[in-house]
């Protein structure tokens, strides 16, 4: 994930198609998302949303839906989630809290949940 970020934000960077900082981190998420979701694996989505209080799927951008950059269940029991951040800005805890408990009700228990924050070299 780290290699895909880095070249994803490389290619918006030389592109020099974005206005202003936020812009750069929307695309780069964007371009990151269609990558992964054009691999068209159901254990490997992009900006999938979930409701928090009962980890059902939301529409993405439904009002109070928890929206995930990408999520990975990579063995039978482990499921990973990935935040991306191109900018100052770092993953709280209690932001990773908010998104593992989503997850965690969507899955269920006997799963491991591991949640990483993916900043690209700029």
């Amino acid at each position: 994930m780290q290699a895909l970020a880095d070249s994803v934000a490389a290619e918006v960077r030389a592109s020099d198609d974005f206005r202003a900082a936020q812009d750069f981190g929307n695309k780069v998420h964007a371009r990151i998302a269609e990558n992964v979701n054009g691999r068209k694996d159901p254990n490997f989505v992009a900006e999938t949303s979930y409701d928090p209080a009962t980890g059902v799927d939301q529409n993405s951008g439904a009002k109070g839906s928890l929206r995930l950059d990408l999520l990975e269940r990579t063995q039978l029991s482990t499921v990973c989630v990935y935040d991306h951040k191109t900018g100052n800005a770092d993953l709280r805890p209690t932001r990773a809290i908010d998104i593992i408990s989503a997850v965690q009700k969507r899955f269920g228990p006997g799963y491991r949940y591991v949640m990483i924050m993916i900043k690209p070299k700029l």
